[in-house]
C-alpha cells in the first residue's frame, strides 16, 4: 500500500549569479592575480653613493672582508680571529683580568669566559684566582700558548702584508690604522658624529 505524502512540488529555479567556491590557500579571498611583467628600473651597474658618507657602513664592510679572508687563513690551525687576538692580548699582559680583556674586546663576560674555557682546553690558557680579590679571574699563557701565540701572530702579520699589498702603500696602512685606533678608543662615540648611520 503506497502511502499518499502529497504532490511534489519541483524546487524553484535558482536565479541571480552563481557562487564560485574560493582557491584553496587564498584564505577564501579571491583568487590571486599575477602582477603584470614590468621593466626592470635597475641599470645592472651598483649604485654605491650611499655609503660615501657613512663612516660606520664603511668600517662594517671592510671588517666583513678581512675577517673573512683572516678566518680562511687561520682554518687549518683550528683557531679564529677573536681567539687569536685574545691569546695576543694576554701575551702582551700577563695577568690580565678576564672582565678587563672583555671590556677590551667589546665582548659580553659570558661570551668571554666561553672563549677562555675554549683557549683553557686546548691548554694554551691558564686561569687563576688572585687572591686579594676572589671574584676576579687572572689570565696567563701556557708554554704551549706562548710558543702558538708568537708563531701564529708572525703568520697573520705575514698574511697582512700581503692581504693590503698594493692596496695601501706602509704610510697609508699606518696613517688607517691609526685613524681606526682612534675611534674604536674613544672614550664617547658620540664625539664622532660621522659613526651616526645616514
Amino acid at each position: 500500500m503506497n502511502r499518499d505524502n502529497g504532490p511534489s512540488h519541483p524546487r524553484p529555479a535558482r536565479t541571480g549569479p552563481r557562487r564560485v567556491p574560493a582557491s584553496r590557500g587564498t584564505g577564501g579571498g579571491a583568487p590571486r592575480r599575477l602582477a603584470s611583467p614590468t621593466v626592470s628600473e635597475w641599470p645592472g651597474v651598483l649604485d654605491t653613493r650611499a655609503l660615501d658618507q657613512s663612516l660606520h657602513l664603511n668600517l662594517r664592510l671592510a671588517a666583513v672582508v678581512c675577517s673573512r679572508r683572516m678566518e680562511a687563513a687561520l682554518r687549518d690551525r683550528g683557531l679564529s680571529a677573536v681567539e687569536l687576538v685574545t691569546l695576543a692580548l694576554i701575551q702582551a699582559n700577563p695577568g690580565i683580568r678576564q672582565g678587563v680583556l672583555a671590556s677590551t674586546l667589546q665582548l659580553k663576560p659570558a661570551y668571554m669566559t666561553k672563549l677562555v674555557q675554549s683557549l683553557q682546553d686546548l691548554r694554551l690558557v691558564k686561569r687563576t684566582v688572585p687572591a686579594n680579590d676572589r671574584r676576579s679571574v687572572e689570565l696567563r699563557l701556557s708554554s704551549e700558548g706562548e710558543a702558538v701565540t708568537t708563531a701564529e701572530r708572525e703568520r697573520v702579520e705575514a698574511f697582512e702584508t700581503r692581504m693590503h699589498a698594493g692596496l695601501l702603500s706602509p704610510a697609508e696602512q699606518r696613517q688607517l690604522l691609526k685613524l681606526l685606533k682612534k675611534v674604536w678608543q674613544a672614550d664617547d662615540p658620540d664625539d664622532f658624529e660621522i659613526l651616526r648611520v645616514i
